[in-house]
């Protein structure tokens, strides 16, 4: 190739060629880039951190499993050999150290994250903290700052009174623990955000205080409180996604002061409500939105009293098809086969959920920025999407997942798939057989499918089962990716033509 073609099939190969790894030995060197992408697109790849205790504890990756590299040849069972592993240490040293034991020791699907932790840090990715008082990492936090704090016990009683981000590292092990007589988490500045934590042993788990307006109660479990969240004379927050179990009075407590000067607009969804006193009593609480909520055990599900205007129609469900709450005691039947109740659930006299859920509602973030909901009386678990052929035009796209729930009883799925992620023919694999509404298990779409999103029902007897989805897809990000490759290789055969022909005189 003469010297032309050649500066331009660099240039190509330099803008556009795909992130690649570099091999050396029998382990892969990635880039931290590379290696938050492997983190986020692969639940089951293991961080190993090589450091010592005191540099994991001044802040390590999310969930990174901590053995020193000077400990690693003893214990290497706590390992499998099989598993995907992330390897680093604070600059590249000890983890490329670590990595070759790791590979004369059988193992394989290793990779080692160059320049370490210090070039994490220095790309804005977050790590974790061991901090021996979270209050104090509040206090001489500024405003709009975030926290990020590793998983421990710590006996403590914030109080927030600053818009901070406050992030655990893992709900069910960055435990923050009461004494039993006071709030545990005290929220008194307006857009708090609280995500990950375990939050038990308090009078209140978490109390949002007067006018700390916007805040946010996120993923996080809050146990054995006497009452689990409680709003007092507080607006538009969101409590989304917790698990709220075993405590002693109400699950939520959502409370104004004054009939006169009621709480408005704030919304509770996607949390489980489970062996409570009263799942969620509101007292003076007018309008919001409580839906795709699982409420289950509790003594009394939902209770209001007061100036609660909570018999709208709308304040129970999120309309149809999205759907209202699963209750535990819902007796009616779905014989359309679209994951909602052929009646309503009454509430009380004058309380109904228009729309009540046959089975729990969950979502699946993609990396592509889309959500995928479930409605099921399955656990979901190992979903992932990706796409197999970028070369290829239009893309093809697989969204896989697992379903499991007791052996031989009966068990459906109502999934909605956004139509940019697979758009058009599908094909659906249950256990690597193709399914149809003429087999079983079966698959129907419904009705309630539009342009937008794609809505199917699987029915099936449970055990684990395998569900992989494929189709095309058109997701914007690499329909016009594969236009500029196209583009430049046009331009590189232009350029061999020419100078072929300017040879030739």
């Amino acid at each position: 190739m003469n010297k032309g073609a050649s500066v331009v099939l660099i240039l190509i190969l330099s803008l556009f060629c795909l992130p690649f790894t570099i091999s050396a030995g029998s382990y892969s060197n990635v880039a931290v880039s590379e290696a938050n992408n492997l983190i986020d697109s692969n639940s089951s790849l293991v961080v190993l951190d090589v450091r010592t205790q005191s540099e994991y504890d001044s802040g390590h990756i999310r969930n990174a499993k901590l053995i020193p590299v000077s400990e690693l040849g003893g214990r290497l069972n706590e390992l499998d050999k099989t598993s995907e592993i992330l390897v680093y240490c604070k600059s590249g040293a000890r983890s490329a150290t670590a990595n070759q034991i790791l590979v004369d020791n059988g193992f394989f699907h290793i990779y080692n994250m160059l320049e370490g932790v210090t070039a994490w840090i220095s790309a804005g990715y977050p790590v974790y903290v061991k901090y021996s008082s979270i209050q104090e990492a509040v206090n001489n936090a500024s405003e709009g700052d975030t926290i990020f704090v590793s998983s421990g016990i710590y006996y403590e009683h914030l109080v927030l009174n600053k818009t901070v981000r406050l992030v655990g590292e893992d709900s069910e092990t960055t435990v923050v623990y009461g004494d039993g007589t006071q709030t545990v988490l005290k929220l008194i500045n307006r857009d708090v955000n609280v995500t990950r934590f375990k939050i038990q042993n308090g009078t209140n788990g978490v109390y949002i205080s007067d006018n700390a307006d916007f805040c946010i109660i996120n993923d996080c479990d809050i146990v054995n409180n006497r009452i689990g969240v409680f709003v007092e004379d507080s607006d538009s927050n969101l409590i989304k996604g917790n698990i709220i179990f075993n405590n002693s009075e109400q699950g939520i407590k959502i409370f104004a002061s004054c009939d006169c000067e009621p709480v408005w607009e704030n919304i509770v969804t996607n949390n489980e409500l489970v062996g409570n006193s009263i799942g969620i009593l509101l007292v003076n609480s007018q309008l919001g939105m409580i839906y795709h909520n699982y409420f289950i055990n509790n003594l009394f599900q939902a209770y209001g009293s007061g100036n609660t205007a909570w018999n709208k129609p709308d304040k129970w469900n999120n309309g149809y098809p999205s759907g209202g709450n699963y209750w535990g005691d819902y007796t009616g039947d779905d014989l359309d086969y679209d994951g909602i109740g052929d009646s309503w659930y009454k509430i009380d006299e004058n309380n109904i959920d228009n729309y009540p859920l046959i089975g729990m509602f969950s979502s699946s973030n993609t990396s592509f920025g889309y959500i995928v909901d479930f409605v099921s009386n399955s656990s979901i678990s190992d979903f992932s999407f990706n796409l197999s052929k970028i070369e290829v035009y239009p893309l093809e796209a697989i969204l896989a997942f697992n379903v499991s729930g007791d052996n031989d009883t009966d068990g459906f799925l109502r999934i909605c798939i956004p139509k940019i992620l697979i758009n058009g023919s599908y094909v659906i694999m249950f256990d690597d057989e193709i399914i149809t509404n003429t087999t079983y298990p079966q698959v129907r779409e419904l009705l309630c499918s539009n342009e937008t999103y794609e809505y199917l029902y699987i029915n099936y007897t449970h055990s684990k089962h395998a569900i992989i989805i494929t189709g095309t897809t058109v997701i914007p990000e690499f329909s016009s990716f594969l236009i500029l490759p196209l583009f430049m290789i046009a331009a590189l055969l232009a350029v061999i033509v020419y100078k072929r022909k300017h040879r030739q005189r």
